[in-house]
């Protein structure tokens, strides 16, 4: 029973709600919430159901009896500490959720108890004497476990088969699997094995998916900034706009509108590449959080594959569109023809 809890009706003492307040009874110093207190009160008594006391009150009642200060102080203090710790995190950290209380993030391992823990919880939960000599390791050090098999749970499965026309549905093995002789003859390997080169692969696809997004974000910024030199009442265009006004006056209008034609198009074309390159940089970015969550849990390293593919795929695109080049409006020739009708060249 916690010693923030009345110990007749076992509530929790709280300020803020009614009848829950501390109340002392003065005769002995024992501490009841102030519901409990009405109920024990006879006539102007209140006998302590611990030790039998009798404490006396005003005809003022219950309000007679001072709060517990130090109680409500102390319950004051835990419950901003549970809010500072109930804070939202700041994006793109994944979060790893502690065993004993999901809303705090996990930094410990325990090797002894299979499961993460955040430092409070931890050591709230190895105070115990036989618990004490439990040995934790950060999570970056926590090691990849083995599955369960699913034929047989009470194995870890140890191994994988690796024969490409293997007809069973499942590739994971455990010893008792390889001596029912259901993958006879098969090539198979250390699933460890197989976990410990999925974890690299997965790490190297993370640091070329972190350039990728940093190519990603310079792309745009670029792009942005190549979309602005297409507004119609930037810089760029009013010079344009100086320049066709003082040598084509008889053709302003039809020439201005045919520019600004040209420069809404292609800032449309413009902003669709970048919505293009928004959609690849929220998707590197994604399955890169995805890969991170898997490699802090040290889990799901079994079928990768997928991952790996649509990872390539992305940095390849990405590579792929570095030799790509943005046209920006003052890279165009603006001419009037003999006819008198605006001319656009480009200077590529």
């Amino acid at each position: 029973m916690s010693s923030l809890e009345c110990k007749i009706c076992v509530r929790q003492f709280r300020e803020d709600v009614e009848g829950l307040t501390p109340r002392i009874l003065t005769s002995c110093g024992h501490t009841v919430c102030e519901e409990c207190a009405k109920r024990l009160l006879r006539g102007f008594d209140i006998i302590c159901p611990f030790d039998r006391k009798i404490t006396t009150v005003t005809n003022t009642g219950i309000s007679y009896l001072q709060k517990n200060f130090t109680l409500l102080e102390v319950l004051q203090e835990r419950n901003s500490h549970e809010k500072s710790e109930k804070k939202p995190m700041k994006e793109g950290i994944i979060e790893v959720p502690c065993f004993e209380n999901r809303a705090h993030e996990a930094i410990y391992y325990c090797e002894q108890c299979e499961a993460d823990f955040c430092k409070k919880c931890f050591k709230q939960v190895h105070t115990p004497r036989i618990f004490s000599r439990h040995r934790k390791v950060t999570i970056s050090e926590k090691p990849i476990k083995l599955p369960k098999c699913v034929k047989h749970p009470y194995n870890n499965a140890e191994f994988i088969c690796k024969e490409a026309d293997c007809k069973n549905k499942v590739d994971l093995m455990c010893h008792t699997c390889i001596l029912s002789n259901e993958h006879k003859d098969h090539t198979y390997k250390l699933l460890m094995e197989e976990l410990k080169e999925n974890e690299i692969a997965l790490k190297i696809l993370s640091e070329h998916l972190e350039q990728s997004t940093k190519i990603l974000k310079n792309k745009i910024e670029k792009t942005d900034e190549c979309v602005q030199s297409f507004e119609t009442n930037g810089q760029v265009f009013q010079e344009i706009t100086q320049q066709i006004t003082k040598e084509f006056h008889a053709k302003k209008a039809q020439a201005l509108e045919d520019l600004t034609d040209f420069a809404r198009c292609l800032k449309k074309l413009t902003e669709e590449k970048r919505e293009y390159l928004e959609y690849e940089l929220q998707n590197a970015q994604i399955l890169r959080m995805d890969i991170l969550a898997k490699l802090k849990t040290k889990s799901d390293f079994c079928d990768v594959k997928e991952i790996l593919d649509n990872g390539k795929g992305i940095c390849d695109s990405v590579d792929e569109c570095e030799d790509e080049h943005l046209l920006w409006l003052h890279q165009y020739t603006f001419r009037l023809s003999d006819q008198m009708t605006l001319m656009i060249d480009s200077e590529q």
